[in-house]
Parts: C-alpha cells; sequence; structure tokens
C-alpha cells in the first residue's frame, strides 16, 4: 500500500533523516546488535530485562520478553510481559525489526489498596516497517506506518475483573527517525511526524457508575525529542539521574484538532465540544528543573 503524507510533516521528516544518515557510519549490523541496543535503552531506564532467544540463519527471535522495575517504596516490582519480536539482517548490512500486527502486553503492579493489578493491553499495526543501521554503539532507526495503536482490552485488580470501559489510541500514516548514540550517557535523538492522532475514553466507574467520554482527533502530528540518560545510575532516583546528565527536551505541534467531552454523574453532567487551528507544547527536564 502507498502511504501519503501531508508535504509538511513528511518534508521535515525526510529532512531530519537526511541528517541522520549522513552523520551516522554504515557498518555490518548484527540481529544481536540491534538487541543488545533495546535492552541496554531498556536498561539504562531502570528495567531488567529477561527473554528467550533463537537463532536461525539470518534471523534472531525474541520471546517471552519481561521487562521489571524496581520501585522505592511499592511492595513489588512494576512488569511489563510481552511476546515476540524478530531481528533479521539483511544482505546491505541492515538489519529489520519486525513486530506482530497484534501484540498483547500485561502490566503488572501493588497496589496497596487493591493487591496485585493487571492491565492487559494490545499494540497493533498494519504496514509496519523498520530499518537499523549504522555502528552498534551508534544506531538509525528508520520507522513507518499506515497505523500503530494501543487499546486496553482487560483490568483485574486484586483477583476480580473490572469492565471499565474503552481507551484506545491511534497514529495514522507514520514515519520516523531514531538515532540511540552509548556511552557514559545514551544519548538520542527522534523525530516523528504523523497525518492523524486519535484517542478514546469511554469508561464507567464500577462501583459508583459515573462516566467519561472523551474523543480526540488531531492532524499534523510532529514530535522533536532529545534526551540524555546515565548508563550507571539508579533512574527510580530522578535527582540522582539529573545530578549525572540525565536531560529531556521534546517538542509537539499540531496543525489542528477536537475533541468531544462528557462527564456525568449522579449529580451533575458536563460537557464541551472545543476545536483548535493548531497548537504547540515544549518540555524540558534536567539541571534547570521541569520547565513547559
Amino acid at each position: 500500500m502507498a502511504r501519503k503524507f501531508k508535504t509538511g510533516t513528511s518534508a521535515l521528516a525526510f529532512a531530519v533523516a537526511g541528517v541522520f544518515v549522513a552523520g551516522t557510519a554504515q557498518a555490518d549490523l548484527t540481529a544481536a546488535d540491534v538487541w543488545t541496543d533495546w535492552q541496554g535503552y531498556l536498561a539504562s531506564s531502570g528495567y531488567s530485562v529477561t527473554a528467550s532467544q533463537s537463532q536461525s540463519g539470518d534471523t534472531l527471535t525474541v520471546s517471552d520478553i519481561t521487562l521489571s522495575l524496581e520501585v522505592p517504596g511499592e511492595e513489588g516490582p512494576f512488569t511489563v510481559e510481552m511476546g515476540e519480536l524478530s531481528f533479521v539482517e539483511n544482505n546491505d548490512g541492515t538489519v529489520s525489526v519486525l513486530v506482530p500486527e497484534s501484540l498483547p502486553m500485561r502490566f503488572s503492579g501493588q497496589s496497596p489498596e487493591e493487591g496485585e493489578v493487571n492491565v492487559v493491553m494490545e499494540y497493533t499495526s498494519s504496514g509496519f516497517d523498520m530499518i537499523a543501521s549504522g555502528e552498534p554503539d551508534d544506531l538509525l532507526y528508520n520507522y513507518s506506518a499506515d497505523e500503530v495503536g494501543f487499546s486496553v482490552t482487560g483490568i483485574d485488580a486484586g483477583g476480580e475483573t473490572l469492565d471499565i470501559g474503552k481507551m484506545a489510541f491511534a497514529l495514522g500514516n507514520v514515519i520516523g527517525v531514531s538515532e540511540m548514540k552509548t556511552g557514559d550517557l545514551r544519548k538520542s535523538i527522534q523525530r516523528l511526524a504523523s497525518e492523524t492522532l486519535s484517542y478514546t475514553i469511554d469508561v464507567t466507574d464500577p462501583e459508583e457508575g459515573g462516566t467519561v467520554f472523551v474523543q480526540s482527533e488531531f492532524a499534523g502530528l510532529d514530535v522533536t525529542a532529545t534526551g540524555a540518560v546515565p548508563t550507571q545510575v539508579d533512574m527510580t532516583d530522578m535527582a540522582v539521574a539529573i545530578d549525572a546528565g540525565f536531560e529531556a527536551d521534546a517538542n509537539f505541534t499540531f496543525a489542528s484538532g477536537q475533541s468531544q467531552i462528557r462527564i456525568e454523574d449522579a449529580e451533575q453532567t458536563f460537557t464541551a465540544d472545543t476545536r483548535s487551528d493548531g497548537g504547540s507544547y515544549d518540555v524540558t527536564l534536567g539541571q534547570g528543573g521541569l520547565s513547559y
């Protein structure tokens, strides 16, 4: 399927891709190099990673992936479980990252009131393509997709299944580039352009019966982000991480947007319809503190 992008967002994305390609050396990557980079990225964020690995020819398959994060003060770790990813070595020295069109994910943690809480989500995509190139410590990822999305498919708390409604998020006609450089700091430069962004929240409080409905659509989304993460620091202590060089800077722009909102309980109802001709948001966190 051919992808069509609006001139503004696609031109910006391809311009940034050109800069990245010009500044990133090309070498013969292995599938293991790319999976090692993914593990390093997660480890720099504080997660420990376990998974099963199987190499067959030019393809490395990684399955039964579990991410675990120890959170100070909590009764147990926060964990994320997901299915299978594949990394395929290409003849030109690049590596293709294959993600299933449907990838279930389970998020688990401990709540003082409810005990174990599990949230099951589904990552979906169509026309997804990701190519990794460069050096093992200086990787460039180019990716695109017709659509990517997340939806919540189940929640249980304390052994009880909660049917709260619908929560879903989707990006349409996506193109992006991401560069990861590894050293004492893991530095990243990322750019994403998407023709559309939409999300729906339609939930009911299972105990009180109140409802929240939010449906939003945005066009011409453009995201630029840079970051530096210390590789040998406990990322659950943000003050220590910032002293060690952590910083993050992100800019979000969109061309237009609209939302419908309805919040209702036994005593009152609130409704709103909003429209916007576009906007821009900046968020920075580092030595200078948090600003937005």
